[in-house]
């Protein structure tokens, strides 16, 4: 057992589930900033809110509890992926950054 009561297998686990949560939100981001006109990000909001639905629709076998977790979770993935976009524009500075 290591930090947490976790195994050593169990916490690398884990660091691979977070290495591919970031690598999923990066390149969900970099997607969207390279989609073309969309001001007010509609589009990208339906596209998220599909993403969501689907991911909810994934999560429909587990428990009440478990699946509560899953969609606040994967809610907040998304809103990291319409907080990157901004900067991946550069909508805030005039250049890319």
């Amino acid at each position: 057992m290591i930090g947490n009561g976790l195994t050593a297998n169990e916490l690398s686990i884990l660091a691979r589930l977070a290495a591919l949560e970031n690598l999923t939100v990066a390149t969900l981001s970099l997607y969207f900033a390279r989609g073309g006109s969309d001001s007010d990000r509609s589009k990208i909001k339906a596209l998220l809110a599909a993403i969501k639905g689907v991911g909810e629709s994934g999560l429909a076998h587990f428990p009440q509890e478990a699946r509560d977790e899953g969609v606040a979770y994967l809610s907040s993935l998304l809103d990291q992926v319409l907080q990157i976009i901004p900067a991946l524009r550069a909508e805030n500075t005039g250049k890319l950054n």
